[in-house]
């Protein structure tokens, strides 16, 4: 059975193995609608040069791996082992939903600054913000002279949030976070 023109559902329709509560098949049917249904890719273009390795094309293959992993109460990621354009066994793992949230960054000035950066005319000062998930709210980081200044405290506020966060996350969570910041914020 043909999904979005490309998947190939090999188990069947069993109830528990390949219908929509199945855990496996959602996640597997997720990414693929991500990658290649035309509707999704309309809705969110980001993922227009994000493609599923040939392996995984094949439900039954995804199952099988998945089967290996420490997937529940998790998200399936790309992006943290990856380059974030490519689903496969060497480029995905599955992370919670609070961390994976915490990688989506939110321009807040609407990209004429760094992410986290707005300029206040009447102060003259560039504002470093953040979205603390413990706080549940926006935290003022600081007032900076430059907009460089004020990029590099809100990485610095991420990484020192992202490092906290994962603390009480198993070992391997820990690492390929700590490993993915470690490149992202040299």
């Amino acid at each position: 059975m043909a999904v979005f023109g490309i998947g190939v559902n090999d188990i069947g329709t069993s109830r528990g193995t390949s219908d929509k509560h199945c855990p496996y098949y959602s996640r597997w049917h997720s990414m693929v609608r991500r990658c290649y249904s035309e509707y999704s890719l309309n809705k969110h273009p980001y993922y227009k040069d994000v493609y599923v390795c040939d392996e995984w094309l094949t439900f039954s293959n995804f199952k099988a791996w998945m089967e290996t992993q420490d997937w529940e109460g998790k998200e399936l990621d790309k992006d943290l082992l990856g380059n974030g354009k490519l689903y496969s066994s060497e480029t995905c793992c599955f992370i919670p939903k609070r961390i994976n949230s915490f990688f989506t960054e939110r321009k807040v000035s609407k990209g004429l600054w760094p992410t986290g950066v707005t300029y206040h005319k009447r102060d003259r000062k560039f504002y470093a913000k953040f979205s603390c998930p413990f706080e549940g709210r926006e935290v003022h980081i600081g007032s900076y002279d430059n907009p460089e200044e004020a990029g590099q405290a809100y990485n610095k506020k991420r990484v020192e949030t992202i490092i906290k966060m994962v603390e009480k996350e198993d070992q391997k969570t820990k690492q390929i976070v700590l490993n993915f910041m470690k490149e992202r914020y040299k």
